[in-house]
């Protein structure tokens, strides 16, 4: 929320780990200026992973999408609300859905 001005921008991330489990991760999330404050966002996460469930295969692949809006007003408030849908390949194909919203604050910096 710094600066007045709401920007439009693209963010990419990968990850990976090897320890005892293997998981392979790629994540990319853009916020696209619409009108005024208020902003288009999308974000896509790919997951390849471990189970831990004895039933289940060993390896679960996950496709999450996170279709957003938020409203931004001036460098202090900004509300938003994102649809969240995964589709998971286990044993057989899972999807589920689910809507996150909230609203954050920033008082700007505190004197002491």
């Amino acid at each position: 929320l710094r600066g007045a001005a709401v920007p439009s921008s693209i963010s990419l991330a990968a990850q990976f780990t090897s320890t005892r489990f293997f998981t392979r991760r790629f994540e990319v999330g853009t916020r696209l200026h619409l009108y005024g404050g208020l902003c288009g966002t999308v974000g896509i996460d790919l997951r390849d992973g471990p189970t831990v469930s004895p039933i289940s295969s060993s390896s679960r692949e996950r496709v999450i999408l996170r279709p957003g809006l938020e409203y931004i007003w001036g460098n202090r408030l900004r509300a938003w609300v994102v649809l969240e849908h995964e589709r998971t390949e286990l044993d057989e194909i899972e999807e589920w859905s689910r809507i996150e919203a909230g609203i954050e604050y920033a008082p700007g910096a505190l004197f002491l």
